[in-house]
C-alpha cells in the first residue's frame, strides 16, 4: 500500500475544496473524495494544539484510505485524492505513507474571512464545529472578535503548511497556486500533473459552473462514506460582508510574516471606510 499514488489538498478550508474533489471524481482514473471518514476534525485540533502529533493520528486515517481503495477494481491504476483540509497538518506524516502528490491552494484572506464570518465561526453560533476549531494555545486575547480569530485562522493553518512543505520531496510532488478556481486552463494541468488526463477544460468550466459549496450551508453527505455529495447547481451567492479590512491586514503581518501573505496585502487596498459589522 505505501506505493499507492495519492494526492492531498493542502488548504484552510472554504478554498474549493468541494469543487476540486468533484471535478476529480469526473476521472474514471481517480478515486475522489472531499472529506470521507474518518474526518479527523478532532484529531486535527489535537494536533494543532500539540497535544498529539500528526505520527500519533495519522494512523487511523491511513487505514480509512484503504478501506476506501479497497472498494475499487484496479486501484493500481488509479490515484486517490483527497481534499479534506483537516489533513492540511498532517501532510508530512502522510508522505510516509503513500507516494504522494499535494497540492496548497491559498485562497485571498479577505474571501476567506468573509467566508468564515457568513458560516458565523467563532461567533458561538458555529455549533459543534466551533468547539475543535483550530484556537492559539495560550488562548484567546481578550479583545479579539470573530474578524480577527478567522484572520488568524487563516495564518495558522497556512504557516502550518509552509513548515511541512520544507520536508516534503519538492516539485514536481508539490503544487502550490494561488486561487483554484480563477483558471479553467490552469486546472487543466493540474488535472494532468495528478494523473487525470482524461479530464480537459468543458469537464472544468461544467464543474465550476456549479458553484459548489459557495453559499450559506454545505452539501448533503453520503450515508456510507460520510462524503459530500455534490451535483446540483448552487444558486445561492455568499454576501459580502462589510468588515474592517485594515484589521485583516494587522492580523496577517503579526502572525504570518511571509513572502506568500505579503503578497496578498500587497494586491489588495484596504477601504477607509469598512467597518466590521459581524464584531
Amino acid at each position: 500500500m505505501t506505493g499507492l499514488r495519492a494526492a492531498f489538498m493542502l488548504s484552510t478550508g472554504r478554498s474549493g475544496t468541494g469543487t476540486l474533489a468533484h471535478l476529480c471524481q469526473q476521472s474514471s482514473l481517480a478515486m475522489a473524495y472531499h472529506v470521507p471518514a474518518p474526518e479527523m476534525i478532532e484529531e486535527n485540533f489535537l494536533v494543532q494544539q500539540g497535544i498529539r502529533t500528526p505520527e500519533e493520528v495519522v494512523g487511523m486515517k491511513v487505514a480509512g484510505i484503504r478501506e476506501l481503495v479497497a472498494e475499487h477494481e484496479r486501484a493500481e491504476d488509479k490515484v486517490y485524492v483527497e481534499t479534506n483540509s483537516k489533513l492540511s497538518l498532517l501532510a508530512a506524516a502522510l508522505d510516509r505513507h503513500f507516494d504522494c502528490r499535494f497540492m496548497w491552494v491559498i485562497r485571498d484572506p479577505f474571501q476567506f474571512v468573509n467566508s468564515g464570518l457568513n458560516r458565523k465561526w467563532y461567533s458561538g453560533k458555529g455549533g459543534i464545529w466551533d468547539q475543535t476549531r483550530e484556537r492559539p494555545v495560550q488562548g484567546w486575547p481578550r479583545d479579539w472578535g470573530p474578524t480577527e480569530k478567522i484572520a488568524w485562522l487563516w495564518c495558522e493553518i497556512n504557516s502550518g503548511i509552509e513548515r511541512q512543505i520544507d520536508r516534503l520531496a519538492h516539485p514536481p510532488r508539490v503544487c502550490f497556486l494561488e486561487e483554484l478556481l480563477s483558471d479553467a486552463a490552469a486546472t487543466v494541468d493540474l488535472m494532468h500533473w495528478l494523473g487525470l488526463p482524461d479530464l480537459d477544460e468543458a469537464d472544468v468550466r461544467r464543474i465550476y459552473d456549479l458553484h459548489i459549496n459557495s453559499g450559506m450551508y454545505s452539501a448533503p453527505r453520503d450515508d456510507r462514506t460520510g462524503d459530500h455529495i455534490f451535483g446540483q447547481r448552487n444558486e445561492q451567492r455568499m454576501p459580502e460582508l462589510d468588515f474592517d479590512q485594515r484589521v485583516v491586514r494587522d492580523i496577517i503581518h503579526q502572525h504570518w510574516p511571509s513572502a506568500r501573505a505579503d503578497h496578498y496585502l500587497q494586491s489588495r487596498a484596504v477601504s477607509p471606510h469598512a467597518h466590521d459589522r459581524a464584531e
